[in-house]
């Protein structure tokens, strides 16, 4: 079970606390070395495994699948687009229900063979540059995919232009760069906030001595939960927030209690330390021009 969202109040003392924290550090760029963190990594273990088994992969397609059939209604649900769809299974659930379902992905490695008997068109292309026709589909959606896009601007102004007017653009993802997982390298480091805690290679010297899979630099796009904000004000003309949420799970800020020169100079926007999702519906503006 993953831990449990924060309250509003936990949220606002974890942020009182960090910003006292980054305040008080001292002015020098700061990171832990090897053997502290052969020390730290005792603390932790490993998260439970995420399931890609079959059973698992259909059962959390059919779930996603009704979120997304919810967001947008049945009445005007024609054809949907799924961005970085990985499986596909999402898609294939829609397929199922009558939906026309596009999938893409830049790799085609974890495409599972049952969506392409569903009828999921998939397409092998970056985000960026996506062959449909503008206005051609009444839900782009995305789950756990947006913090990895390497621009994730040209990517979101994709997705509105081959979303129709009124149509619904769903992204959820994270966990977001700064926040305590954000590096993505759970599996292989369980520390929180590893990343700013130590070098690169310093958390992949670790990964080598013990047989884990090494962290890849490039495997997500470091944005900050402020980098996104900007992206969202930057699209109001052109998208109207049906629902916006941003999670917490802030229960690590001891590290940076603790540690307060390795964070100071990472960021100085306390929460982009703190929130770790974000799911947001946008609905497309109709513009008379």
């Amino acid at each position: 079970m993953p831990p449990r969202i924060v309250s509003a109040v936990r949220l606002q003392r974890s942020r009182v606390a960090v910003k006292r924290a980054l305040a008080s550090a001292p002015r020098t760029p700061s990171w832990l070395e090897y053997p502290d963190l052969q020390e730290l990594v005792r603390d932790y273990s490993f998260p439970a495994p995420y399931g890609y088994d079959p059973e698992s992969l259909a059962r959390r397609g059919a779930e996603r699948a009704a979120e997304v059939v919810a967001i947008v209604g049945n009445d005007s649900f024609r054809r949907s687009l799924e961005f970085g769809c990985g499986d596909g299974m999402v898609s294939a659930m829609l397929a199922k229900q009558g939906v026309e379902a596009i999938a893409v992905d830049v790799s085609p490695s974890r495409f599972d063979p049952r969506a392409v008997d569903a009828g999921v068109d998939f397409k092998i292309s970056d985000a960026a540059e996506i062959s449909l026709e503008s206005g051609s589909v009444d839900c782009v959606f995305s789950y756990n995919a947006f913090e990895h896009v390497r621009d994730p601007q040209g990517v979101l102004a994709e997705m509105i232009r081959v979303t129709r007017n009124g149509g619904i653009i769903y992204l959820a993802f994270g966990p977001l760069y700064w926040s305590a997982f954000g590096e993505h390298a759970y599996r292989s480091v369980p520390i929180p906030y590893c990343h700013c805690l130590f070098r690169l290679e310093t958390l992949n010297r670790y990964c080598r001595a013990e047989g884990y899979e090494e962290i890849d630099a490039g495997h997500v796009n470091r944005w900050s939960l402020r980098q996104y904000r900007e992206l969202w004000d930057g699209s109001a003309n052109l998208l109207s927030k049906a629902r916006y949420e941003e999670r917490s799970r802030a229960g690590h800020v001891y590290l940076i209690e603790r540690y307060p020169s390795c964070f100071w100079n990472r960021s100085d926007f306390a929460l982009d330390f703190l929130i770790d999702e974000i799911s947001v519906v946008f609905r497309k503006k109709i513009i008379s021009w």
